[in-house]
């Protein structure tokens, strides 16, 4: 008897925890117009799913599904010297290449972080236009027609990124003096797409990972010795 009720304890337990996992896994993200972190340092709108204590770090508290009835943009930043930290959560449009333009538009900005967030099927997924001393690391960047786009923007560093499967990995575009490095490109149309831009794609020890390259590093430094 005292198995059998052991057993239907178990048993119990176990419908808890199935139901409970259904629930999350049919969460919806949350959905609406663009988000603005202002230049005051507040969030709007009001629900969304990101939040602050001291006007410095921002942390993304769920997944985001932009309205793209409404909005060009996801998330907007207004606010200089600032960590945005995703959490590991996934900002999307409803289809790749519709109306939505940009995940994450940084525009006029400086020493900002962007770290651990996931953007995919929007024009581009990220992009800074006339910003410098911005760090994007630990970001996924997948079925976007751009993945990181970089629009008259110096000296910022992109390191430890994924971009996959988008249409151009990284669009440099008279933007100069970038470290880019530490990033893996895979499976891009077209991997890099510069234009009348000169930056670094490796540290001095580590360069980035490209799927499609086919030369050699002889002394396996990260670094490859053929172009």
């Amino acid at each position: 008897m005292k198995s059998m009720k052991g057993f239907c304890l178990i048993l119990c337990i176990l419908v808890l925890v199935s139901s409970a996992s259904i629930k999350l896994s049919m969460a919806k993200p949350w959905s609406g117009s663009t988000i603005y972190i202002k230049s005051d340092g507040s969030i709007e709108p009001s629900d969304a799913p990101i939040v602050t204590s001291d006007k410095v770090t921002y942390r993304v508290t769920d997944d985001i599904q932009i309205n793209i009835t409404s909005s060009w943009e996801a998330i907007v930043v207004e606010r200089n010297n600032i960590i945005l930290d995703g959490q590991n959560h996934i900002i999307s449009a409803p289809e790749k290449g519709g109306k939505v333009v940009r995940a994450l538009r940084l525009e006029n900005r400086s020493n900002i972080t962007i770290k651990n967030i996931k953007v995919e099927k929007f024009n581009v997924g990220i992009s800074l236009l006339y910003s410098n001393n911005i760090t994007i690391t630990g970001n996924i960047a997948e079925n976007n027609s751009r993945g990181i786009y970089l629009g008259y923007s110096n000296n910022n560093t992109i390191a430890g990124n994924i971009a996959e499967n988008n249409a151009i990995g990284i669009r440099p575009r008279f933007s100069n003096g970038n470290n880019i490095h530490r990033n893996d490109f895979i499976g891009n149309q077209i991997q890099v797409s510069s234009m009348e831009s000169a930056n670094f794609w490796d540290d001095g020890s580590k360069g980035n990972y490209w799927s499609d390259y086919l030369g050699s590093d002889a002394d396996g430094d990260g670094v490859g010795d053929t172009p």
